[in-house]
């Protein structure tokens, strides 16, 4: 091979890596925002148990199920 193809294929591959990435880290982000959701909500509910002097019972939260992937 010459040397101008193995650079070639050579970049290639360092540009196709993020990509091979991509579906794990918007997973991960979507987790992430889940997780500051149900923080919100909390801290949401104990404010209104402070206003209102009700004792706060904190709701059960369940992660949804992940969703299976698109066959290809």
């Amino acid at each position: 091979m010459s040397r101008s193809v193995k650079l070639l294929v050579g970049l290639l591959a360092l540009l196709a890596l993020p990509s091979l990435s991509a579906c794990n880290t918007a997973r991960g982000m979507g987790e992430d925002v889940q997780a500051l959701g149900r923080a919100m909500s909390g801290t949401a509910e104990e404010v209104e148990e402070d206003v209102s002097g009700k004792e706060h019972t904190p709701a059960q939260t369940t992660t949804p199920p992940t969703p299976e992937p698109a066959p290809r």
